[in-house]
């Protein structure tokens, strides 16, 4: 690399951190902490999300939090929103600081709860009441285990982001798939999407590039874990340890993800997607190759119903579990957890102010807020509960939204390694390798290669410990 060339990388960087700092020095100053009280009295509560001014989604959260304050008219609610590509740096520059500038309520993600127990995120378990929503039958057991770590309650699943397999109906009738009734049928194995994938994939008049593709696991919202989990694999054993050698599922997965890519030339792909928009092929807005009738399948979160039901073009469209064995049907979720700083605890602000920040988040995930969030904001309950009452009770649901909730159940979230824990990120980078045969990843390197990391990662952290 030229070295005017890196001078100009250095710059850029230089002007990002400087940007972000500027940012977070506004947005302490229009989210003080030197106030503890307004002038009649009321504990102020600070309250950072991922829904700033201009999000349509404000206009909801800004409705919750006035009837919270009507229902709780001692406190006030200061709230911060912050776009969601910004939201973490912003968090994680703030919290590490450990000034008064922290929020007391903040959005975090569900599967990074234990990272943050005691340190940064307080035990609310004092809190819980009988007659709480929140309690452990009423989240899956993976997210039980990840909030209710260590027999406390660091953090309260508030919303959920499961996969699913979306399909074009025209597009599987019009090939032949379809069941006894003549209505287009979703794979059932990967086999079946496969064959699916192959036939659905069409090369344009002129030969010059794909009309439309039947399904390739890189587009929409998807990762390996899809592959695995409901096939019956899993990354790791009782004991925390790497099986990527010893559970045949994981190498099956890896190959099952190349057969689907090699499908198609790359020049041809890359020049299909290119149009949609500017998140790459992830399959969203009015420029989505899906929603448009050129992609067959796509695994995507209920993000996908939303851009479809925004464009509104008419696309006859179904949505299906990830193909599964019999017995393991479960697909990645992600999800946002609400949680409160342990730094509330301090002398400036005291269990009392912890409490009153408690009733905000038991609000937020109470039954009655939850079952509107899939209406309002088109986001997934975290409650079982709620998305069980819209599923028999909300008449205004269609059939393609009713089963996207009745698909929720079965999400799952990251397994938390403690020594560990984004060691999915590893899985990610030898996939990207695998798929195109870079540097020397056959199919025994790149499963050797991610079980020696993450054993060395193992190790490193147990003798740190001792």
């Amino acid at each position: 690399m030229s070295k005017k060339r890196l001078s100009s990388l250095l710059l850029l960087q230089l002007a990002a951190i400087f940007a972000m700092l500027a940012f977070l020095t506004v947005s302490a100053q229009s989210c003080s902490r030197r106030d503890r009280f307004t002038s009649d009295g009321r504990t102020i509560i600070y309250f950072w999300h991922i829904y700033p001014d201009n999000d349509p989604d404000r206009a909801f959260i800004n409705r919750l939090v006035a009837e919270f304050e009507e229902q709780n008219p001692d406190i006030v609610v200061e709230q911060h929103g912050i776009n969601f590509w910004d939201y973490y740096t912003a968090l994680n520059i703030i919290q590490s600081g450990g000034g008064r500038d922290a929020p007391d309520v903040f959005f975090q993600t569900i599967a990074s709860i234990p990272q943050r127990a005691r340190r940064i995120s307080m035990n609310l378990v004092g809190f819980l009441r009988d007659d709480d929503d929140i309690h452990p039958d009423n989240f899956p057991a993976d997210e039980v285990k990840v909030a209710f770590y260590d027999n406390g309650l660091y953090g309260v699943p508030f919303s959920a982001d499961a996969r699913y397999l979306f399909y074009n109906r025209t597009m599987l009738r019009e090939a032949g798939f379809v069941d006894e009734h003549g209505e287009a049928r979703a794979p059932r194995t990967l086999e079946e999407m496969y064959e699916m994938a192959r036939a659905l994939t069409r090369v344009n008049a002129t030969n010059t590039g794909y009309e439309t593709i039947g399904f390739n696991p890189n587009m929409g919202n998807n990762n390996l874990m899809n592959f695995i989990w409901p096939q019956g694999g899993n990354a790791f054993d009782e004991n925390g340890m790497p099986t990527t050698l010893t559970d045949p599922v994981i190498g099956d997965a890896f190959m099952w993800w190349r057969r689907f890519v090699q499908i198609y030339r790359v020049a041809w792909y890359n020049a299909l997607v290119s149009s949609s928009m500017a998140m790459g092929d992830d399959g969203g807005g009015d420029r989505s190759v899906f929603i448009n009738g050129h992609v067959g399948m796509v695994i995507h979160n209920m993000t996908m119903a939303h851009y479809i039901n925004m464009v509104d073009n008419d696309l006859d469209w179904g949505v299906a579990p990830i193909p599964f064995a019999e017995g393991y049907q479960t697909s990645f979720a992600g999800g946002f957890s609400l949680e409160v700083a342990q730094g509330i605890l301090s002398e400036y602000r005291g269990r009392e102010t912890a409490e009153k920040a408690w009733r905000l988040v038991r609000f937020l995930t109470s039954f009655e807020v939850q079952t509107r969030l899939f209406g309002e904001m088109g986001i997934m309950p975290a409650l079982i509960s709620a998305g069980e009452y819209l599923i028999h009770n909300d008449d205004t649901l269609t059939e393609n939204q009713r089963r996207i909730l009745y698909l929720s159940r079965y999400r799952r979230q990251f397994d938390y390694i403690p020594a560990w824990p984004n060691w999915f990120s590893i899985y990610g980078t030898h996939l990207s390798n695998f798929q195109v045969g870079r540097g020397g990843h056959t199919l025994d390197a790149t499963l050797r290669m991610i079980d020696d990391e993450l054993r060395e990662g193992i190790e490193r952290h147990n003798r740190l410990r001792r």
